[in-house]
């Protein structure tokens, strides 16, 4: 029992001493960690003061395009401004600024050649081009003196505005001089072709819209054709529908009512207008029976004693109106009887015989205005052509000329404007930084203390 209560003592003893203190540390090492910083501190502060001095200042440029016209210089443009890094950095606008603006006299550049003060420059100069949605470019230089700095940077910016309005005009009157030899080129071309096409009309067969009169013709006679037949056609269904009812024996009250007869009345003049209701009457009643015996007929047989009901009904109704139209009639005149459907079935072979007089007229008419037409299918061809090409040329003409006249309106206005928006002024400090140099020094030498602090440490605890 006494051995158990030993060892779970030395376990909590050892488990204490591993478990490392920070606070306790901390205030243990708090002398040593201070005199590190306060090391730090110094060092920095000796190496602050040996740093030579780095002065920044900027200049801002604003490219003013007031978008005019949709020619070449807006993308030239787009593309000056996207490049602007590399123009502003060349050593031929640099050379051109130290020239113009007596930068060789600046101590910092004094007594330099040209090449190598065009380098120093190029250094010394930063381009940022990235502001969102604007035209701006910061032109920013750093030197050690700080008032020969905007004198620099000023001169920078006004080299480049006066590059980018040289460029500009250039690159315009070059634009504008091809697109008048181009619209000239096209008007000379244009007159050209409208003067053959004129001579190419006057000794064509086609219509004044370029229209083939023997093609009109054509779909004219094809459509009457078409016509022609498809009533043939319909005629000579109709004929064999009636020449097989009357081979076949099928009533001819049936055939009437298809051909437009109720009866084989008498052609008779029945006077009255009692007797013609009467009659009109009686025969709608007799349109019925005739239907219902044709159903009949088809369904049950002609024995049926139904369909023979049927029919004794129509041969009375028949027979009642004979007697009444005969009672009626001042003067009867002898019965005679006309064959309706034999009548109808000739004027039904006639009409095909007139169809077919007519098709045959209308397809040689129909081939002899194909073969015309065909004869001029060339000429159609090639006023087609004509037309296109004098479309395309128009429209190139158009565009052209519109092109022209927005680009002399931007000569006008000023299409495109530099300016320097904002000058340099004298330059900031932005190297060394007291508060950053004492900062990192501190932060260093505390760093220091605590890993010097934390070998102490332990070196003590291994005795």
């Amino acid at each position: 029992m006494d051995l158990t209560n030993r060892n779970v003592g030395n376990f909590s003893a050892s488990a204490q001493e591993d478990e490392f203190d920070i606070w306790g540390f901390l205030k243990r090492r708090k002398f040593l960690i201070l005199l590190l910083m306060m090391i730090g501190v110094g060092s920095a502060w000796l190496l602050f003061e040996r740093q030579e001095p780095i002065y920044r200042t900027s200049a801002l440029v604003q490219i003013i395009q007031k978008n005019i016209g949709e020619g070449g210089i807006s993308s030239a443009l787009d593309r000056n401004l996207k490049d602007a890094s590399l123009v502003i950095t060349s050593p031929g606008l640099l050379e051109s600024a130290i020239e113009r603006h007596s930068l060789g006299k600046l101590s910092m550049l004094q007594g330099l050649s040209p090449e190598v003060a065009s380098d120093r420059v190029a250094e010394m100069t930063d381009v940022t081009t990235e502001f969102e949605k604007t035209t701006v470019i910061e032109v920013a230089v750093d030197g050690t003196v700080a008032a020969e700095l905007p004198v620099i940077a000023n001169a920078i910016a006004e080299e480049y505005v006066k590059t980018q309005m040289e460029n500009y005009k250039d690159a315009r009157g070059e634009l504008v001089t091809l697109l008048l030899s181009t619209r000239d080129d096209l008007h000379k071309e244009l007159k050209q072709k409208e003067q053959e096409y004129s001579e190419f009309r006057e000794q064509t067969g086609l219509l004044s819209d370029g229209a083939n009169p023997h093609r009109e013709r054509h779909r004219s006679y094809w459509a009457g054709l078409a016509t022609v037949t498809t009533e043939e056609t319909v005629l000579k269904a109709e004929l064999a529908t009636l020449e097989k009812a009357v081979q076949s024996g099928d009533s001819r009250d049936a055939m009437l009512l298809a051909i437009g007869k109720l009866t084989e009345r008498p052609a008779a003049r029945i006077e009255g207008e009692e007797t013609d209701r009467w009659v009109r009457s009686m025969e709608e009643r007799l349109v019925p029976l005739v239907l219902e015996e044709q159903t009949l007929n088809g369904e049950i047989g002609p024995g049926h004693p139904k369909l023979i009901s049927i029919r004794r009904q129509i041969e009375l109704t028949r027979a009642v109106i004979d007697q009444h139209v005969a009672k009626k009639t001042a003067t009867p005149t002898p019965k005679v009887s006309t064959d309706f459907v034999a009548a109808y079935v000739q004027s039904l072979k006639q009409k095909i015989e007139t169809n077919a007089t007519a098709r045959e007229h209308l397809q040689i008419l129909t081939n002899e205005a194909e073969e015309l037409a065909r004869s001029l299918a060339g000429e159609e061809n090639e006023d087609r052509s004509r037309r296109n090409e004098i479309a395309r040329l128009t429209r190139l003409f158009d565009d052209t000329s519109k092109q022209v006249s927005e680009l002399q309106i931007g000569t006008e206005v000023d299409a495109i404007k530099a300016q320097i928006l904002v000058p340099a002024r004298i330059g900031k400090l932005v190297f060394p930084i007291f508060i950053k140099f004492m900062g990192i020094g501190a932060i260093l030498g505390g760093m220091l203390g605590v890993g010097l602090g934390y070998l102490v440490e332990m070196a003590d605890r291994s005795f």
